[in-house]
């Protein structure tokens, strides 16, 4: 289990440009810790999904200093980084990514597949726990077709969480969902990462998302900021993001 007095990820005046060499993130600070939860929101092209991705040691900054479970990821080799996003890091995407032809069970175990047998071990157990934790474990033998978007949300919940990482980053997770089922997926979600002392970090562009995050940050003009008065609702929220552009 994670330790929630450390840092899980602490960025420190990191700076991002785009191929082209214009700036998209410039001397960003922030950390989150175990247990906590975090949203990212802001104008389309500000960075959240870049910066979301550089979490996830998918890409690299500019500059500046990421630190991962204590760890200072420009010192690592890339097989090293590969390994620690292997292990430390789940996603969860909007369109949720799950591979058609693979069952339910089997899409939760993929992650694994690297793992020695010794580690295997159990994996098929723990597997069918996450799934009975978001409600599917009946559906394990099931493809992702015979299943509704939530479901199959669910199970990309179930997928991202089988290792137990220390960061778990989703990416718009309920923007091909209806509200009721969105707000279903985040609400299965933020219990997951209370129960696993996962940190969570959110990109979204709905505040009814962005609401139940413990913290909310804002990208605007290639920096960040932490909201303390949070818009209420949807009109709101486009309103404190036009006026803030």
């Amino acid at each position: 289990m994670n330790n929630p007095q450390a840092p899980v990820v602490e960025i420190r005046t990191v700076s991002k440009s785009l191929p082209d060499g214009r700036a998209l993130l410039t001397d960003i600070s922030l950390e989150a810790r175990a247990g906590e939860s975090l949203a990212l929101i802001g104008k389309s092209g500000s960075g959240k999904s870049t910066l979301l991705a550089t979490l996830g040691l998918m890409d690299k900054f500019d500059s500046g200093i990421y630190m991962l479970n204590g760890r200072d990821t420009s010192k690592l080799s890339q097989s090293r980084i590969d390994d620690i996003r292997g292990s430390s890091v789940g996603f969860v995407f909007q369109r949720f990514s799950l591979i058609p032809h693979l069952s339910v069970m089997e899409n939760v175990l993929a992650p694994l597949r690297q793992s020695s047998r010794r580690h295997r071990n159990g994996m098929r157990a723990r597997a069918l726990a996450e799934l009975d934790a978001v409600g599917l474990a009946d559906a394990w033998k099931k493809r992702p077709r015979q299943l509704s978007g939530g479901e199959q949300q669910r199970v990309a919940i179930a997928r991202a969480l089988i290792r137990r990482p220390a960061l778990l980053l989703a990416d718009e997770p309920t923007g091909s969902l209806d509200i009721e089922t969105g707000a279903h997926v985040v609400g299965q979600m933020l219990d997951l990462v209370a129960q696993h002392l996962t940190c969570l970090i959110v990109v979204t562009h709905d505040i009814d998302v962005a609401s139940k995050m413990q913290r909310i940050f804002e990208l605007r003009r290639g920096g960040v900021s932490e909201l303390t008065e949070r818009p209420t609702n949807r009109l709101a929220a486009a309103a404190h993001l036009s006026e803030r552009a």
